[in-house]
């Protein structure tokens, strides 16, 4: 595999940024398997539920962005130190209806691993998820 690291680790920086999912899902395998630990459902396999996650994901913070803060990578897999924020606003997490916009902002690490061509084939995200939801109260 010809991997380039700084131009995937751009690229999906941007393309996660930009929210154009037809964008972001060339970065991914068809058969993505996305694991969060953050909700339901906590398995995500195959790009159509992807984007259906994203799709929900980006209605309930529009402005949400992230940016890498560390990287590592061993081979064909990536461990990503990053922060997130956006403005929350709608129903998601489980939490049900937030009544007003709130201001969110996070931290995780991904583990991103690649098939062959250079796709991402997994993703695993871990957040804390009880930080989410006390800034939502």
């Amino acid at each position: 595999m010809d991997f380039k690291r700084d131009t995937f680790e751009r690229k999906f920086v941007e393309r996660w940024n930009n929210h154009i999912i037809d964008d972001l899902l060339k970065l991914y395998s068809d058969s993505i398997v996305y694991k969060h630990q953050g909700e339901e459902p906590r398995v995500i396999k195959g790009r159509i539920q992807f984007k259906v996650y994203l799709k929900g994901l980006w209605t309930s913070i529009p402005d949400f962005e992230f940016k890498l803060l560390n990287t590592v990578w061993n081979e064909n897999m990536g461990f990503g130190e990053w922060i997130g924020k956006g403005t929350f606003h709608g129903q998601r997490y489980s939490f049900g209806n937030v009544p007003e916009n709130k201001k969110v902002q996070y931290e995780g690490v991904d583990i991103i691993i690649l098939d062959s061509d250079g796709l991402i084939k997994e993703e695993r995200a871990y957040y804390n998820m009880l930080d989410v939801i006390k800034q939502l109260q």
